[in-house]
Order: C-alpha cells, then structure tokens, then sequence
C-alpha cells in the first residue's frame, strides 16, 4: 500500500500551489469570513456499515465543519473541511473520517479564469455518505447545479478506510462575448486499508467549446481523455475516450436545467486476453429551481469509472435534493440517490455480484434555538441488493445540538 506520507506531500503539495497563485492582498485581508460549524449528539442505527452481518448500533457523535473565505474584487479562495467522529456502544468502536478542501478562482485577465482544487478525503463510510446524500446536497451557490453523487459499489459492505487525494484546474477563455473555451486536467489517487482491493489513480484531461445561441441558453461541444490505472495489478487498467454535446438553459427566474449526452470509448486491459474496447451511452442532467423559502435539484449521470477491487464499471445514478424553509425558525430538507452499476470482471477479486442496485435517503428537520445553535432531527434508510448477496439496510435516527461559530460573508 502507498504510504500516508505519500499522500500527505502530494496534498501539501497542491496546497502550496494554491498558496502561490492566490492573490496576496486577499490572504492580507484583516477579516475575511470564516465560520465554524459543531454539531454533537446521538444516533441509533440497524446496520450504519451497510455489512452482511451487520449489528444495530447506538452511537454518540460529534462534526466540525470550518470554512475560510477570502475575496478581493474577482478573485475569492475558499478552504473548508469536515471531521467526524463517532463512538459506537458496541464492537465498531471508534470511527472517524475528515475531508480538507482548498479551491481558488482568480481572473487572469478581463477574458481569462483560472479555477484551481486539491483536496483530500479519509472515511470508512464512503459508500454509504454519498448514497444517503452526503455528496448530493445543495451546492452553496443558489446559482450553482451540484454534481451528481459517484458511487462505487464494490466498497459495500467492505469495512475499509479509503484515503483519496486529488487536484483539478481548469483555464476557461472568453474568445468573444458570446464564446468560450475550457481546457481543464485533474488527477486523483485512492488509497485502501486492510490489503482491500487495489489502490488506483485517476488522470484526465478535456477541453470544451461553449456558445451562447441565446440570452437564456449555451450549448457546448467536448471531449475528455481519462487514464485509470491501478497498483500491483495491468489487469483492469482503462483508457476512456469520451465525446459529449451540451445544453444550458435557464428557464423562467428560476429553474436553470443543464442536460449533457455522448459515448465512451473503453479501452481495457484483460491481461493475458488481451485488450478489450466497448462503447456506452453516457452523460449527465441537472434540473435546479430556487425561491426565496424553497431550493429543488435533481442530478443525474451514467458513465464509466473505476473500482476499488480493479477494472471499470458503468455506473447510473439519479439523486433528488429538496430544502424548504418552513417558517422564520425552521428548515425542512430531503435527500435521495438511486443507483445501478453493472460490474465487469477483469479479475477474480469481484465481491458481490455484477448487477448492484442502490437506494438511500435522509429528512432532515432544524429548529433555530438562537441567532448561533440549533436543533437537528435525522432519519435515513439505505438499501443495496444484488445477484449474489443479501445485505441487510440500515435505518437510522439522528438527534443532535448544532453551535455556529465565526464571522459570516
């Protein structure tokens, strides 16, 4: 297994590189916003590890969430991050997981953008936080469409700790008033603990054509090359080659939809078989709406991507967010994902069968106690089945005090 040391150079870095093409003036600022976000309490869940034989459990838990924002003029950098951690009444024990995210968007020129991330991410829950929403909530940006949620069904049931670093940057130019060209590259590595399946990195590249053909509507034209490759094994390495059209349109004051189709060329490795190449369907929707005591998105995509046990699967998913604030004091949300993935089999190390179906779901309901805390109520079901296997859902109750600290934007 790649050592922690290697990740923490490779985050630290990304880090200093950001560092560097941040403006000074902006770090300099003398009060730049900041908040700090603590929530304590209590959980009882049926199965929180999604196991075959897993165990209900009562726990006790307590999340930071610290975020930094630094602005000047059309240049802002954000850090944010999250820390769990959880202690369990039973044979779990202790666990904890975290993420530390550093993101910076500076202006070039009148015509020129950078966009610049690295970040890093340690949890054994991977699987089952993006299926009950954790990684299809509303973006920050009421503007914004959130990205839909990447789930890898092979980390079901498999009571590992994934460590994932990874960097993007992407240099958007306004060639005319109504046209532009992105080029962006990113790279990612996952690491896994236990000798569980096979560490592996992900490199791509793309560049995008985009028109604006009316007021309210963009469409773009692209293509994307993307390398996975994984450690101790050539068996299940991949090259995808994707070709894929665009439209975004905003539709009255509030809805903005974004709808994106093409094909991926697969280009795998089967070791003393040879090499493989297959095609797919794929692409992606976002459909959001904003008012001002209401936020709808629904996200949607099918694509290839790689797995923790080796090789490339097609992955389907469809995810639903929904926020509503019911009165001055109190906010309603709800959070949904439903996903099939059809596995391939480019070694002997597949756990489960090859067609996995998912679903997750969270409501979560908050009362406003005072101007910074806040009472939460949870509840949460998850569900997986397959060919092969029988696992158990989990359903879950969250209680829970939230304390905002900080100085807002």
């Amino acid at each position: 297994m790649t050592p922690w040391t290697v990740n923490i150079s490779h985050i630290a870095l990304a880090t200093a590189t950001l560092a560097v093409i941040t403006p000074s003036s902006a770090m300099a600022q003398a009060a730049p916003a900041h908040a700090i976000k603590v929530t304590g309490g209590l959980e009882a869940s049926t199965n929180p590890f999604l196991l075959a034989q897993g165990e209900e459990a009562m726990a006790a838990y307590i999340t930071v969430d610290p975020t930094i924002f630094l602005e000047e003029g059309r240049n802002t950098t954000v850090i944010d991050g999250n820390l769990r951690a959880v202690q369990y009444f039973n044979e779990y024990g202790t666990d904890a997981s975290g993420r530390l995210q550093i993101s910076s968007r500076r202006a070039l020129s009148e015509r020129t953008e950078l966009d610049v991330s690295a970040s890093i991410t340690s949890t054994r829950r991977s699987f089952i936080d993006g299926l009950t929403g954790g990684n299809n909530s509303l973006a920050s940006d009421p503007g914004a469409l959130p990205d839909a949620a990447v789930l890898d069904p092979t980390l079901i049931g498999a009571l590992v700790r994934s460590t994932t670093i990874a960097a993007s940057g992407s240099l958007e130019h306004q060639i005319s008033p109504v046209s532009s060209v992105t080029a962006s590259a990113a790279y990612s590595r996952s690491n896994f603990s236990d000798n569980f399946g096979f560490d592996f990195s992900s490199s791509s590249a793309a560049l995008v054509f985009g028109r604006r053909v009316a007021p309210q509507t963009v469409i773009s034209f692209g293509g994307q090359f993307a390398s996975f490759d994984f450690a101790g094994q050539a068996i299940g390495d991949a090259r995808v080659y994707t070709l894929q059209a665009r439209v975004e349109q905003e539709i009255g004051a509030r809805w903005r939809l974004a709808l994106g189709g093409g094909v991926d060329l697969v280009d795998r490795n089967l070791g003393q078989a040879g090499r493989e190449t297959s095609s797919l369907v794929s692409g992606d929707i976002g459909l959001c709406n904003a008012s001002l005591k209401s936020r709808f998105c629904m996200t949607g995509r099918r694509a290839a991507q790689p797995t923790a046990i080796g090789g490339v699967t097609t992955v389907t998913s469809l995810g639903v967010s929904y926020e509503l604030e019911l009165s001055r004091n109190d906010t309603l949300s709800f959070n949904s994902q439903v996903g099939r993935s059809n596995q391939t089999l480019d070694n002997a190390f597949v756990i489960g069968g090859t067609v996995v179906d998912v679903f997750g779901a969270t409501a979560n309901y908050r009362h406003n106690l005072s101007e910074r805390t806040a009472f939460i109520v949870a509840v949460g079901y998850s569900d997986v089945s397959d060919d092969l296997r029988d696992v158990p859902s989990n359903a879950f109750v969250r209680i829970g005090v939230t304390l905002g600290l900080g100085r807002q934007r």
